[in-house]
């Protein structure tokens, strides 16, 4: 029983550090739409995300990206009305404190009338103008309202699939916004070339911001390295690249700070803590003590078996004791 409440409270543990606002019930051939909350470390495979019913993986529509420090999925209900397992599998993040690998799964069900209709993509990451496909599942026009960009509009859906356009030539800056179709909210992440974010160099001049010159650049004074050090916690560590080291390891070449914590770049994570490595001769001390333990056990149970008869080792083998 405590081995199962420990099994239970891990379990537990894991699926806290992952979470989504997915439903326990969608119509069918609707959009979800859901951002994936918590710390993620390294790029989620998109290969790994898996929709089950019962023992089965089904084929579906589905996308699911990082946008700005957080990711999205948007997926395409099923039409079969039954329950669905969605499963996004190999997700690095922390539990407890502790990088780990772990697996995250969201049981829902497909009832009901088929949806009057749904958008696809559920999301958005762009440059320049874009577009969305709305599908109306209805034999009559439907009037929905369009918000993006502060800028409102009423558009007149036709049966079948419309496709919707949208301008980002007011748009100045790189960043998250939120694009209103119907009863559908998309989170668009638009990159703009228009800006640039400046950094403060070894020579105390502005420069374009890149992840090189984040990991490179050397501050001349408190005040600069506190700006470089708020310019690179906006990146997750993969990103420079680098890794974050376990808590056994140590970083073998340079830490800087990133938005997951203490990020190792320009080297590998290795060989043990210092934590850990200055108490490992305490290990190694108990070890030879116990062979030269065994050592000297040996040797005296040795001598006592030879010493067992000292008798007939006098008279020989050949003579009969009376």
């Amino acid at each position: 029983m405590i081995l199962v409440a420990i099994l239970a409270f891990s379990y537990v543990s894991m699926a806290s550090a992952i979470s989504t606002d997915i439903k326990d019930s969608y119509p069918p051939k609707e959009t979800v739409i859901t951002e994936i909350s918590g710390s993620i470390l390294e790029p989620i495979n998109s290969a790994n995300v898996k929709l089950i019913r019962g023992h089965v993986l089904v084929p579906f529509d589905y996308e699911i990206k990082r946008l700005g420090d957080k990711y999205y999925l948007w997926i395409l209900a099923p039409e079969q009305r039954t329950n669905y397992t969605l499963s996004i599998r190999g997700i690095t993040t922390y539990v407890s404190g502790n990088v780990q690998r772990i697996d995250y799964e969201k049981n829902f069900t497909i009832s009901g009338n088929l949806t009057d209709y749904y958008v696809k993509p559920g999301f958005i990451l762009t440059e320049k103008d874009f577009e969305v496909r709305v599908q109306l599942n209805e034999d009559k026009e439907k009037e929905i309202k369009l918000e993006f960009i502060e800028e409102e509009s009423e558009y007149m859906l036709k049966p079948g699939e419309n496709i919707i356009k949208f301008s980002v030539s007011n748009i100045n800056e790189t960043g998250l916004f939120n694009l209103s179709i119907g009863r559908y909210l998309l989170p668009v992440y638009i990159k703009s070339n228009k800006t640039e974010i400046p950094i403060l160099n070894a020579s105390n001049e502005t420069a374009s911001s890149n992840l090189t010159s984040l990991i490179d650049v050397e501050p001349a004074t408190a005040q600069e390295e506190e700006a470089i050090n708020r310019e690179r916690a906006k990146y997750h560590c993969y990103e420079f690249p680098g890794k974050i080291c376990a808590a056994s390891e140590r970083c073998l070449g340079d830490t800087i700070v990133s938005l997951d914590g203490a990020c190792c770049v320009n080297g590998a994570c290795g060989g043990e803590s210092a934590g850990g490595s200055s108490y490992a001769w305490i290990g190694y001390l108990i070890v030879a003590l116990v062979i030269i333990a065994g050592v000297i056990i040996y040797i005296r149970y040795r001598k006592v078996k030879a010493e067992k008869n000292p008798l007939a080792k006098k008279i020989g083998p050949e003579k009969n004791v009376p």
